[in-house]
């Protein structure tokens, strides 16, 4: 027993200096990533407004009298790349706002049917111009109200629908899914895509990765689904992936009905 509490002392010990070194070890790391952090939220707020400006400036040479039809042209061009940036620079900030602890949520209680209707509705003409075929299906009874923030809420679901339509061939299908399992809503986005490979799931939810390794699909940063992630489970839920059945991908977003605060 004596020598059994000798050795049990000797792992402690060994355990407490570990802990320290280690520690000691990660403060420059962490120190630069925190350092990283700020450069790229300080230098996105501040290239909001000169992308601002390009954007006005865009509009004004495309509606101005002597502008001949190539530089409306090159003025569409130049607007279509401002606008993919400012998504960027959104996102950048909505991911540094999150990382600082600092996010706010706006809950109020929300009528989850006529949201996905919304959003629904919002995708359909979008599909149409890719010949996908969006399909909504929702319980005949309405759904019960949830507490949550309605914009993010929207963000998250609009986020998987882009990403299927992206991904997705023409004359395919897509389908937005709503159902109730065990006091939770669950929300599905099915498609028949590409789908996603194992080795691709394991990352599918890292920043900046994309499954789309030639990365020719433009609208996309890597980052739509690392929001929607962390969104998801800042409001307590969880996102799961499936292979479709037929061939594609379904993600499904899990939220409980907790009690209004």
């Amino acid at each position: 027993m004596y020598y059994f509490l000798i050795w049990l002392m000797l792992l402690i010990a060994v355990l407490f200096v570990s802990v320290l070194i280690i520690r000691q070890t990660m403060k420059p790391t962490e120190k630069a990533m925190q350092s990283q952090k700020n450069i790229i939220a300080a230098v996105s707020h501040e290239l909001k407004t000169p992308l601002a400006v390009l954007l006005s400036a865009t509009d004004v040479i495309e509606t101005s009298p002597g502008c001949t039809a190539d530089i409306r042209t090159h003025a569409a061009l130049i607007e279509t790349e401002v606008s993919r940036m400012t998504r960027l620079i959104q996102d950048l900030l909505l991911l540094s706002s999150i990382d600082a602890g600092n996010w706010i949520f706006h809950k109020s209680k929300i009528n989850a049917d006529t949201l996905l209707i919304n959003l629904y509705e919002k995708f359909e003409m979008v599909c149409h111009r890719k010949s996908i075929d969006l399909q909504i299906e929702i319980p005949e009874e309405s759904l019960p109200p949830l507490f949550s923030d309605e914009d993010r809420l929207s963000q998250i679901i609009g986020i998987f629908l882009d990403n299927a339509i992206s991904y997705s061939p023409e004359h395919s299908s897509i389908l937005l899914e709503a159902s109730i399992k065990k006091n939770n809503l669950a929300i599905s986005i099915i498609d028949h895509g590409i789908g996603i490979s194992e080795e691709d799931k394991k990352h599918i939810f890292d920043r900046f990765y994309r499954c789309d390794k030639s990365r020719t699909k433009k609208g996309h940063y890597g980052l739509g689904l690392s929001i929607a992630n962390e969104l998801v489970s800042l409001l307590d839920g969880k996102i799961y992936l499936n292979d479709t059945p037929e061939g594609g991908c379904t993600f499904t977003i899990v939220l409980p009905y907790g009690k209004s605060e």
